[in-house]
């Protein structure tokens, strides 16, 4: 949520809906807790989608080094 939260706070900012003067992003924060059905996708069609970390769809596409010497 609070990836979103934030992405539409910037977009309601931007829009000039509210000024970040007038409304902190900790209280949109808030805001959006309590009222979770705001938050949430209210699309019908709306799928969730299954997010792996550090998976890829092709082998080799991400390489991962540990770059510390003695």
């Amino acid at each position: 949520m609070f990836e979103n939260g934030t992405l539409l706070y910037e977009e309601l900012v931007k829009d000039g809906v509210f000024t970040p003067d007038s409304l902190s992003l900790s209280t949109f924060y808030r805001f959006l807790a309590q009222n979770p059905d705001l938050a949430a996708d209210s699309r019908p069609d709306a799928e969730e989608k299954e997010v792996k970390r550090f998976s890829h769809q092709w082998v080799n596409e991400l390489w991962q080094t540990d770059g510390m010497e003695d």
